[in-house]
């Protein structure tokens, strides 16, 4: 992984609500924006921005699913999910360029 690259890896996962996305994610289960929003006390935009951030480098995925109940039937969500192989490769780069520093 090329030196820069990791330093946004680094800068991505860096911020705390970001960390707390990642704990909350880190279950396994994929979580819709508003359910990772409460869970993390944060705003659906500010979540949504966060999450976006994540996407951007490869730590967190998301695709649509139709939202079951009891959250409205039969209407389409956008789900997210951890990446947890991109992340472990990200934390194994950053531990690898620190001495470097």
């Amino acid at each position: 992984m090329k030196k820069e690259e990791v330093f946004k890896l680094f800068d991505a996962i860096s911020q705390r609500n970001r960390i707390e996305i990642i704990k909350v994610l880190s279950d396994g289960k994929p979580k819709y924006v508003s359910e990772i929003a409460e869970k993390v006390g944060l705003s659906r935009t500010a979540t949504s921005y966060h999450l976006d951030v994540l996407e951007s480098v490869g730590i967190v995925e998301h695709e649509y699913q139709i939202i079951k109940e009891p959250h409205s039937v039969g209407k389409l969500g956008s789900f997210y999910k951890l990446n947890e192989e991109k992340l472990r490769e990200a934390l194994l780069a950053i531990r690898e360029i620190l001495p470097q520093l």
